[in-house]
């Protein structure tokens, strides 16, 4: 006989679970020279995330501009073979739909900040949302810029302010948490739209993953989507099986 499975009653739908706030993942491969907390520009009271990135672009000159050649900037991907222009701001899958007409709601796996409609502006660099790659806090998290059907808004249910200070000098690299976000998240649930992606992922063993084992090589998904100039390699649109770039090894 088939076993049935029960929801259980206290699961948490919120994007970030309660485990990931209490314990953040710890970037092995990280050899950064600068400690965000003590960079007075980042301990001034800030009221939104723009007033953020505003701040973070005065140093990184050039990210703003690397970052809007990014699909999860653009939502846009043209095949270079085929001409087939994709990514999710064109097609409709079979889970999500499009996001036309519901880009609030959407858009909160968006790397930016206030896109509403079709009149959000691709081109203004203080539309970026820094924080959602790099807030190594573990309390960030992302609101949707209209109010969407009310059925979603269990996601958002309890939550705390964003402490933009806080946030803003706990930067680093991107973890698996930071990822999750979305990619375990999307669709509104942990491994609800990505059956091979959920939160098990952001501290897993090595009977789960090999490669992410947190006691062992302890990979981010950024040891493999390796990225330069914030474009980060692999596709859906377009996968390849091998690397035709690179030595084939993570990270080269």
């Amino acid at each position: 006989m088939a076993e049935t499975y029960e929801h259980p009653s206290d699961v948490d739908m919120n994007f970030r679970q309660n485990i990931v706030v209490e314990k953040p993942t710890v970037r092995v491969d990280s050899n950064s020279t600068a400690d965000h907390s003590k960079f007075e520009e980042l301990k001034q009271p800030f009221s939104s995330g723009p007033e953020v990135t505003k701040t973070c672009l005065k140093c990184h000159t050039e990210a703003g501009h690397q970052f809007m050649k990014n699909i999860h900037w653009t939502w846009n991907y043209k095949n270079e073979k085929t001409g087939q222009l994709l990514g999710k701001k064109h097609l409709v899958n079979n889970f999500c739909t499009n996001a036309r007409g519901n880009e609030g709601m959407c858009a909160q796996c968006h790397a930016g900040y206030g896109w509403k409609d079709e009149t959000f502006d691709f081109t203004n660099q203080d539309n970026i949302d820094c924080i959602v790659c790099h807030d190594r806090s573990g309390t960030y998290y992302k609101t949707p810029p209209t109010e969407g059907n009310a059925t979603c808004s269990i996601m958002f249910e309890g939550k705390q302010p964003i402490q933009w200070s806080e946030v803003a000098q706990s930067v680093g690299l991107p973890a698996r948490e930071n990822c999750g976000g979305c990619h375990f998240y999307g669709g509104g649930g942990d491994g609800v739209k990505h059956g091979d992606l959920d939160s098990s992922l952001i501290h897993p063993d090595k009977k789960l993953d090999v490669h992410m084992d947190e006691a062992g090589l302890n990979f981010s998904c950024n040891s493999c989507h390796v990225s330069d100039k914030h474009i980060w390699e692999g596709s859906r649109y377009d996968v390849v099986a091998k690397d035709t770039k690179g030595t084939g090894k993570p990270g080269q």
